[in-house]
């Protein structure tokens, strides 16, 4: 009797009980009309109930309770996720790649779609990389190199860049977003990654 609604089954209960005593002990007429009246009040519960289930669901479980909801999944939900997105409306690209016809497509794909941005290509060499990431700050780097080990290293032709010492140059150049066009990139990807968890969203301007 803790809701509305187990108080109305409650004196329906006790209700048709007491016209079940009456209509034993009468006869005739009498009997009939206490029947009738039995049955009248069963179809007017039914009808209060299906008002406020209608209407005022919410009364049907008390003052200040809500309905029972389902338990909460461990999954984890999109509506749960929160992230935030820093928006650069002129974002700095360092390009590196170990031929020189992909610098340039690279460079004109970039400033198609962000034409306000600032551009820095250097060869992918163990140098060019280096100096470019030493000297300037920025916010996306994409390195085009086709000599990857499987711990990340970054071989050219002037010597080899370690994962530690590419992802020390992210660091000091401030990088928000590394892009590796890559086959062999998964060893150097495992090494950025913890370093680059910041979702960021670009604009084209």
């Amino acid at each position: 009797m803790r809701t509305p609604l187990g108080f109305f089954a409650l004196v329906i209960l006790a209700v048709e009980g007491i016209l079940a005593v009456v209509a034993g002990s009468t006869d005739g007429a009498d009997r009939t009309f206490v029947v009738i009246g039995m049955v009248a009040l069963v179809l007017f519960l039914v009808l209060l109930v299906a008002g406020m289930a209608i209407w005022r669901p919410h009364s049907l479980y008390g003052h200040g309770q809500t309905a029972p909801q389902d338990p909460p999944s461990s999954a984890p939900r999109d509506s749960q996720q929160i992230e935030v997105f820093q928006r650069i409306g002129r974002p700095g690209f360092f390009i590196s790649s170990f031929d020189s016809r992909f610098l340039a497509e690279d460079a004109r794909i970039v400033t198609d779609n962000f034409p306000r941005s600032s551009i820095t290509t250097r060869s992918a060499s163990a140098q060019g990389i280096r100096e470019g990431l030493l000297n300037q700050k920025f916010d996306i780097v994409q390195l085009t190199a086709p000599n990857i080990d499987s711990a990340g290293a970054i071989h050219t032709n002037d010597g080899t860049l370690s994962a530690a010492g590419f992802m020390e140059l992210v660091r000091h150049a401030d990088v928000s977003l590394v892009v590796l066009a890559s086959c062999q990139s998964v060893g150097l990807a495992a090494a950025a990654a913890p370093h680059l968890s910041r979702p960021w969203r670009f604009r084209k301007s």
